[in-house]
């Protein structure tokens, strides 16, 4: 999608009630874009969850997302990876945030 190109009132109702995953470009702007979308989700979706790519491809460059893990990896790899980043999902809570 990319960042800042967040629809909230359609995107966020079309959400509630669903366990969301938000993966994040390897920069600050993708960073921040994340947590944005997870504030906007608030008490629509039933989970909020976000994924740090680098926490499995640690040399992934800046900018990277996923279409670099889908270009760059053979499908075994892509699967791998992503069984990866299962383990390194953080929850979304907003206390964290000043909420």
């Amino acid at each position: 999608m990319g960042a800042g190109k967040w629809k909230s009132s359609y995107y966020s109702d079309t959400l509630k009630g669903a366990d969301v995953y938000i993966i994040s470009d390897n920069d600050d702007i993708g960073k921040n874009h994340v947590q944005k979308v997870a504030e906007f989700l608030l008490g629509k979706a039933k989970s909020i969850h976000t994924i740090d790519l680098t926490s499995a491809m640690p040399d992934l460059l800046g900018g990277g997302d996923m279409s670099d893990l889908i270009a760059l990896s053979s499908q075994d790899e892509i699967q791998s990876t992503i069984e990866e980043l299962k383990t390194s999902v953080i929850p979304f809570i907003a206390k964290e945030r000043g909420f």
